[in-house]
């Protein structure tokens, strides 16, 4: 037990120091890091409010996110029959965070960004940085836009 103990408190400090944060969704602590990698300035970030919400799709919005995000037919009709079959629970988790940060000017600005994580499972337990969409755009999607618009 003793030892348990020293381990938990040697552990602790070392994710708290980090930034991790145990009692925090690991979905928010996804999206926070995104945005933050987005700002001129990450230092001054500042979390006004989170809202989360999840949503269990139906046929027909699993159907149409499937048809807006697979290119492939066959990839699918695969998905589809699966989810006919009830081996799938697809589901998006948005959270929306409202947050202030300092522009280039260190004038301190209110933005809110929404951030979505899908799951065929059903679970947000594998959520990571580059899974999450943050307005709209992965972190690859949202690098290749800054690189193309720097060209």
């Amino acid at each position: 037990m003793k030892r348990a103990r020293t381990l938990f408190l040697a552990v602790v400090p070392l994710l708290v120091g980090s930034g991790c944060n145990l009692f925090e969704p690991k979905i928010v602590t996804a999206c926070e890091t995104v945005i933050k990698e987005r700002l001129r300035s990450p230092v001054g970030y500042k979390r006004v409010e989170i809202l989360r919400s999840e949503a269990v799709m139906n046929k027909a919005d699993y159907y149409n996110y499937l048809y807006a995000t697979e290119a492939s037919s066959a990839v699918r009709e695969s998905r589809n029959e699966r989810f006919e079959k009830g081996e799938v629970k697809p589901t998006m988790y948005t959270v929306y965070v409202t947050y202030d940060a300092p522009n280039a000017f260190n004038a301190p600005i209110r933005g809110t960004s929404v951030c979505e994580y899908f799951s065929e499972r059903g679970s947000d337990a594998d959520v990571a940085d580059f899974s999450v969409k943050v307005d709209g755009k992965t972190q690859i999607e949202y690098l290749t836009d800054q690189i193309k618009a720097a060209q």
